[in-house]
């Protein structure tokens, strides 16, 4: 019993992991976006695409979670 808990913490730890690294490569791109942004003279902020981005993932994963998830993204790309 002990020995399979610590097998899916094992796997568990690896998708955090790859959870982390994915969202800091997201982050990322999100911060070049503003980069270009601002060298073409362009707002920073893009709420249309931001809701687009968040009504997609809801629609394909149903999770209630995306708007925690994105609005944290969104904020640390901004920041």
């Amino acid at each position: 019993m002990v020995n399979d808990i610590t097998k899916l913490r094992k796997k568990i730890d690896k998708i955090d992991d790859e959870l982390i690294s994915l969202l800091n490569k997201r982050i990322d791109h999100g911060r070049e976006v503003i980069r270009v942004k601002i060298k073409k003279g362009m707002a920073k902020e893009d709420l249309k695409r931001e809701r687009e981005i968040v009504l997609r993932l809801k629609k394909k994963y149903n999770s209630k979670m995306v708007d925690e998830i994105y609005s944290s993204i969104f904020r640390e790309v901004k920041g």
